[in-house]
């Protein structure tokens, strides 16, 4: 585990839906599913525990498009994914704990969409045009004026991501009917208050379904101009999530997260005591073997991973 103000991160990195492996190439991660399955969520059960401790954390679902990112992250009703189930164990642990301490909650959900930070919780249609900015306080990075909802329950949380993800940017390839073409970020600030000594904790829990890796000729998107722009500026941004890890895993005196809007947002939640779960998407499909190996060997986070 990561000192208070080392610059290390701590890294688990889950592969799923992983298909046979090429003799000249090895997947290295600290477990393969074969399905989305509950044991993903015991990876992520610790990190959870983590936040109303005090430290950020971060939840990846990472690959290329149409791996089923987005299912593993929200799921279904019958099949909930790390989202709910990750709010779900958040609530309850408060909720145990609620003799000694009291829980606040906030929450805000933004999208990526090139390179643009936008606030899905504001429904004004003019909202789309209004550029975000990342700014830097005693806190580390935050955002002026975008929205936190004050929320009490799971449901809440809930209630709001879906009203959110009706506005998040998603477009028809070739490779996906359903292609995420922002990253989407679920934020729950969570302040504990001791009741006996009046100590404050601060953590935060951040969700987030990266939008997916494309080899731009295979979806189609050499043919469209904005289907290529969102598809350069997502490989950009996950190559810079890339080097960031691979930064701090090497304790590099500089790490470049400004390099992109994510990884700049991301700051205080992947540097110093912050602590990440990635999830590797891997698609099945033999017609993707070379994409799969290329991501493979682009989020290996073997040189992250503490004891």
């Amino acid at each position: 585990m990561c000192g208070q103000h080392d610059w290390r991160l701590w890294c688990h990195c889950v592969c799923t839906f992983v298909a046979v492996a090429h003799r000249d190439h090895i997947l290295d991660a600290d477990v393969v599913l074969p399905t989305f399955a509950p044991q993903v969520f015991q990876a992520a059960s610790d990190l959870i525990h983590s936040v109303i401790d005090g430290y950020n954390v971060c939840i990846f679902a990472y690959g290329q498009t149409g791996s089923g990112k987005t299912f593993t992250m929200e799921g279904s009703d019958e099949h909930p994914g790390l989202n709910r189930r990750a709010l779900k164990s958040l609530f309850d642990l408060c909720e145990e704990k609620k003799a000694d301490w009291s829980y606040e909650f906030e929450v805000s959900v933004m999208e990526i969409y090139n390179e643009t930070l936008r606030d899905l919780l504001n429904t004004d249609k003019k909202a789309k045009d209004n550029k975000l900015e990342i700014k830097h306080g005693k806190s580390g990075p935050h955002v002026p004026g975008v929205i936190k909802r004050t929320v009490r329950t799971v449901e809440e949380v809930n209630e709001n991501f879906a009203n959110a993800k009706k506005i998040r940017s998603t477009a028809t390839t070739d490779m996906n009917e359903h292609s995420s073409r922002s990253h989407c970020l679920l934020i729950v600030y969570v302040t504990g208050t001791n009741l006996s000594t009046g100590v404050q904790t601060t953590g935060k829990l951040n969700l987030i379904d990266l939008a997916g890796s494309e080899r731009v000729g295979k979806s189609g998107a050499l043919d469209d101009e904005k289907r290529l722009r969102e598809a350069t500026n997502i490989n950009k941004s996950l190559s810079s999530l890339g080097d960031v890890i691979h930064a701090l895993g090497a304790k590099q005196k500089h790490i470049p997260f400004r390099n992109s809007k994510l990884t700049h947002l991301l700051q205080d939640s992947l540097g110093g005591s912050a602590k990440t779960l990635m999830v590797v998407q891997i698609s099945p499909v033999v017609k993707n073997v070379r994409t799969r190996f290329a991501l493979t060997g682009r989020c290996d986070l073997s040189s992250a991973v503490l004891p």
